[in-house]
C-alpha cells in the first residue's frame, strides 16, 4: 500500500479504535470493581483505579496499574505483585495465561498458571497481544511502505515462531484460536473492515470475512456476524444463549448469571443438549 494519504487516513481509524477499545477497558474495570463489593455499607474487597487494567486468570484475579501488576484471591488477598511500568496498561488473559502489556509502548510481562514470569521488549509499539498456555500473539504497529503492521507469535518460552505482515490493510485487534492452529485479525480496510483466519504455521491465510461496517472487535462481534462467518466458511450448528424472557433483578454477579442461566454450568449442559441430537 503506497497510497499516503490512504494510509494517514487508516492510521486516524486506528487511534479511533484504539480510543475507544481504552474506553471499553475503562467500562470494564468499573463492573470489575461491582463485582468486589462487599455488602451493605462494606468496604470493596478490590477496588480498581482509574487508568488501572483488570481481568480474570484462572482462579484469580489481575490488576495492573502503570507502576505495578497484581494478582489477587478470590477472597481478595494479595498474592503476588510485579513492577511492570506502563504507560497505559492492558491485560490479556485465560485460565492458564496472563500477558500484561502497554499499549502504545513495546513491554509485555507474561505469566503462567504457577505464577512464574517472563518479560519481553516487542521492539515496536503495541496495540494488541492475546495469550493461552502455549503462545503469546503480539499485535505492533512497525510500518514500512509495503507494511501496515505485524502479528508475531511466540511459543511457550517466548522464543519467536512467525512473524505476518498485512500490507493491504491495518491490523488492530487479534484473538488467538483455542486450538492453537491459527490466528484470527481484524484488519480496517479502505471500506469496511475484514476478519481474517491466519494459520498459525506458516501465516497463510485461511479464509477472509468482510464487513462493510468501519469497525468491529473480535470481542463484542454480534451473533448475527458470528453466524455470517460460520455460514459461510464452515456451517455449523448455532443456538442462542440469553436471558430468557425473564424480569431483570439485582443482585451479586454471578448468582445473576446462574438465575439467568448465563453461568458456565448451564451453558455446557445447552452445548451436551445440543451434541445429543
Amino acid at each position: 500500500m503506497r497510497d499516503p494519504a490512504l494510509k494517514k487516513r487508516l492510521r486516524l481509524r486506528r487511534a479511533a479504535f484504539c480510543a475507544c477499545a481504552f474506553t471499553l477497558a475503562a467500562l470494564a474495570v468499573w463492573a470489575f470493581s461491582l463485582r468486589w463489593r462487599g455488602g451493605d455499607g462494606q468496604e470493596p474487597k478490590i477496588s480498581p483505579a482509574p487508568g488501572e487494567a483488570a481481568a480474570r486468570f484462572g482462579n484469580t484475579f489481575a490488576l495492573c496499574s502503570s507502576t505495578k501488576l497484581r494478582i489477587f484471591g478470590e477472597s481478595g488477598e494479595l498474592l503476588t505483585e510485579l513492577d511492570f511500568a506502563a504507560e497505559k496498561p492492558a491485560l490479556a488473559a485465560t485460565a492458564g495465561a496472563l500477558a500484561a502489556w502497554d499499549m502504545g509502548g513495546g513491554s509485555v510481562l507474561v505469566l503462567d498458571a504457577e505464577g512464574n514470569s517472563r518479560r519481553l521488549e516487542a521492539g515496536a509499539p503495541l496495540f494488541d497481544a492475546a495469550v493461552n498456555e502455549n503462545a503469546l500473539a503480539l499485535l505492533s504497529g512497525a510500518e514500512t511502505e509495503d507494511c501496515l503492521g505485524c502479528v508475531t507469535l511466540y511459543g511457550a518460552e517466548l522464543e519467536k515462531t512467525l512473524a505476518w505482515y498485512a500490507g493491504t490493510a491495518m491490523p488492530v485487534a487479534l484473538e488467538l484460536a483455542p486450538d492453537g492452529e491459527s490466528f484470527f485479525v481484524l484488519c480496517l480496510a479502505e471500506e469496511g473492515a475484514q476478519l481474517r483466519c491466519i494459520a498459525a504455521a506458516d501465516g497463510a491465510e485461511l479464509w477472509r470475512y468482510e464487513s462493510p461496517a468501519p469497525l468491529f472487535d473480535l470481542a463484542v462481534l454480534g451473533g448475527e456476524a458470528v453466524c455470517a462467518v460460520l455460514s459461510e466458511k464452515l456451517p455449523t450448528p448455532v443456538r442462542r444463549v440469553g436471558v430468557q424472557d425473564v424480569f431483570g433483578c439485582s443482585g451479586p454477579a454471578w448468582d445473576l448469571l446462574k438465575f439467568y442461566g448465563l453461568d458456565a454450568a448451564t451453558i455446557c449442559k445447552t452445548a451436551h443438549e445440543m451434541l445429543g441430537k
